[in-house]
């Protein structure tokens, strides 16, 4: 009996850890079609969801499936016209890691659907952006490493600094 319950909590925490990953795999990102005006408003729905899943799962270097999420995220913020994203000057804040990278596009792309914002550069909108990221960072189950740069920034958010901190590091 206890081999049938160590096999039961092991298949529970397996289900529970890569519930996100599984979600991701459900899109064929090779499959979308990034050429005209009208597919790239047709998967605006896949790509808020995509963008969710990817802030609901901690950061793993290997998952080819979150590299393909990156890249679908990235291409669509590329070709929309009816949005500006970008990284601005701001991306040494995490160290130009590849893993936040792909954070930064889903806070990105999450905070401009969800608030019908088409500009991430406006100050509002990347004030917002940072602080999904900030939050992002600061769960430990997200199993981001921090870098001084990125402990100076949560400890700016925590001061209610933030604008200031990222007005100083452009």
């Amino acid at each position: 009996m206890t081999n049938y319950l160590k096999f039961t909590v092991v298949i529970i925490l397996f289900l529970i850890t890569n519930t996100s990953h599984s979600q991701l795999s459900k899109y064929n990102f090779e499959d979308y079609d990034f050429s005209s005006n009208e597919s790239l408003e047709a998967m605006k729905e896949d790509v808020l969801s995509v963008a969710n899943l990817l802030l609901k799962e901690p950061v793993t270097k290997e998952s080819k499936v979150r590299l393909d999420a990156g890249f679908f995220l990235n291409e669509w913020m590329k070709n929309t016209e009816d949005y500006s994203f970008g990284q601005g000057n701001l991306s040494h804040l995490y160290d130009e890691k590849e893993e936040l990278m792909i954070i930064s596009m889903a806070a990105q792309v999450k905070y401009c659907l969800e608030n019908g914002k088409n500009d991430s550069y406006e100050y509002e909108s990347r004030l917002e952006i940072w602080k999904i990221m900030i939050q992002y960072i600061e769960d430990p189950k997200n199993k981001v490493k921090l870098t001084k740069n990125l402990k100076q920034l949560i400890k700016a958010k925590n001061e209610n600094q933030l604008a200031n901190f990222l007005a100083d590091n452009e």
